[in-house]
């Protein structure tokens, strides 16, 4: 095996350990400090309402990624793109976080995409996914992370913010698929399956950007509520909430090996957000998130599962 390899999987699976264990300690020294939670109709409301949400965000994966096969040429309808995205979303628990890649690209062939097309538009996809993620963490941390509510309510400022890294997320992908097809045109052609990969449209960038920042700020949305109804923690506003779980989410996302960023998500919301709500707030709804989010995504696999049984999507005609 190559040595770089060998290295690669040493650090990656070492960063996932030590997340772990940070996690595991802070669970024994805090266990105690984890609110009770009183199982009344709001906070089962709140728990069932993460799930459905968490299944509902593979509708607009699977949007995002059918623009991005219609911008290279290759024509499915919304339901079958779903239908792929739904059952292959829960691989991403397997040990690597690519399995859900993987599934994607099998059933895409199965349907008549082409692999190299399948690979260029998961990876402009994930490229631009770690763009938006590694944006609103500069952000963050040019606000100043923990007990910063005030200067988040500076409107001006955090709106002029926000509309400069849409503006950055739409251009990078496109700049970047640019600089490929001229650097590295041999490349650019085995992912476009013997055509240049096409940079996207820009009505195409500008969906995309802006579906995954929703994406990441209804989330944000999701671990608020989980902490006000299920855990009675008050402290931070909704902005403050959704930016720093951005920041767990895409150290998450970019961490090798770990299973659906499990492990380092939650080591990095208890940093995050113990200066905002204190330490055991944060331990629960990390726990919360984690289970909701694994049904969620369990939720929609039975779903895509149920719609492929009741309608096989028909190969497709490409190009």
């Amino acid at each position: 095996m190559n040595l770089k390899k060998v290295l690669f999987k040493i650090v990656s699976y070492g960063l996932v350990s030590v997340a772990l264990v940070y996690f595991g300690l802070q669970l024994n020294r805090h266990l105690a400090d984890i609110p009770p939670i009183d199982w009344s109709i709001a906070i089962i409301s709140t728990l069932v309402l993460s799930i459905v949400v968490t299944a509902l965000n593979t509708l607009t994966i699977a949007l995002n990624w059918r623009l991005l096969l219609r911008d290279q040429d290759v024509h499915v309808s919304l339901l079958h793109v779903w239908q792929m995205v739904a059952v292959s979303q829960i691989g991403k628990y397997l040990p690597g976080n690519v399995g859900h890649f993987a599934g994607r690209a099998v059933l895409g062939k199965e349907q008549g995409i082409p692999m190299g097309v399948t690979v260029a538009t998961t990876s402009i996809e994930t490229i631009w996914n770690v763009i938006v993620g590694a944006a609103l963490t500069l952000l963050a941390l040019a606000l100043g992370i923990g007990g910063f509510e005030s200067a988040l309510e500076a409107s001006f400022a955090t709106t002029e913010m926000l509309v400069a890294l849409l503006l950055v997320s739409v251009a990078a992908p496109t700049v970047g698929i640019m600089v490929m097809n001229r650097v590295f045109p041999r490349l650019s052609l085995k992912l476009g399956g013997g055509s240049l990969v096409k940079p996207p449209r820009v009505g195409t960038s500008l969906v995309v950007g802006g579906i995954i920042l929703f994406n990441l700020f209804v989330l944000g949305a999701v671990l608020k509520l989980q902490a006000t109804s299920v855990f009675q923690a008050h402290g931070g506003n909704f902005f403050l909430f959704a930016l720093l779980f951005s920041v767990a989410w895409i150290i998450g996302y970019v961490v090798p090996g770990s299973p659906g960023g499990m492990g380092v998500r939650e080591a990095m919301m208890l940093l995050l957000f113990t200066p905002v709500i204190g330490a055991g707030a944060p331990l629960g709804i990390s726990v919360t998130m984690r289970v909701t989010s694994i049904l969620g995504d369990g939720l929609a696999f039975l779903l895509g599962m149920v719609s492929l049984k009741m309608s096989p999507p028909p190969v497709q005609n490409h190009r």
